[in-house]
């Protein structure tokens, strides 16, 4: 009789314990209708410049990228979905194009930063990651990869490491909030087996 009881209240717990996850999840996404609030960013590719009014100055209003392409990823796993713009003319590696990174705070639209790089997404680690770099800033690009993470007050994208094979074969990990830098092959294939080989590429069609 105790153990069937015993078994009784397990089976309650877990069962309001659901109810309540569920319920949160709900309320969560509800909070936020994300598509109608980032529908004045995808207007038109012209009304993403009002929320990235940096795009408007040297050197990127050299390449004046039409933002007609996007797609949602809740990137830090909140409950809501980030927004990321992006020039479908561009390819994963071409550097003349940026993905803009959008989230909302407080109800209301915000630019979280931008990659000139932009290659895919580590679900695992929430994570946004680069290859290779943009505007002469130096590195092999092939074997040139920078990982990103979004802040916990959700003010922007935090750049979190640095990890290239330079032209004289000498691998290297650069740490941005410490401004150290270690050269290690061992450690960097290590850094690229945790966050880039369980990477997954966004493709621009």
């Amino acid at each position: 009789m105790k153990k069937q009881i015993s078994k009784i209240i397990v089976a309650f717990v877990m069962c309001v314990t659901f109810l309540f996850a569920s319920i949160e999840t709900v309320t969560v996404d509800a909070k936020y209708n994300y598509k109608k609030i980032y529908s004045s960013v995808v207007a038109s590719p012209k009304s993403v410049y009002k929320y990235a009014k940096f795009l408007k100055k040297y050197p990127y209003n050299l390449y004046k990228p039409k933002y007609t392409k996007h797609f949602y990823y809740d990137l830090d796993k909140n409950g809501v979905k980030e927004l990321f713009v992006y020039d479908p003319s561009g390819s994963k590696n071409d550097d003349s194009h940026f993905v803009l990174v959008f989230t909302i705070k407080n109800g209301k639209v915000k630019l979280l930063g931008s990659s000139g790089s932009f290659c895919g997404i580590n679900k695992k680690k929430k994570v946004l990651i680069e290859h290779g770099h943009w505007h002469g800033a130096g590195g092999s690009d092939e074997y040139e990869w920078s990982v990103y993470k979004i802040n916990k007050k959700k003010t922007g994208l935090t750049w979190k490491y640095y990890f290239d094979k330079d032209y004289d074969g000498k691998y290297k990990v650069y740490y941005p909030k410490t401004g150290k830098t270690k050269k290690s092959k061992k450690l960097y294939k290590k850094m690229y087996r945790k966050y880039v080989k369980n990477t997954k590429y966004v493709f621009y069609k």
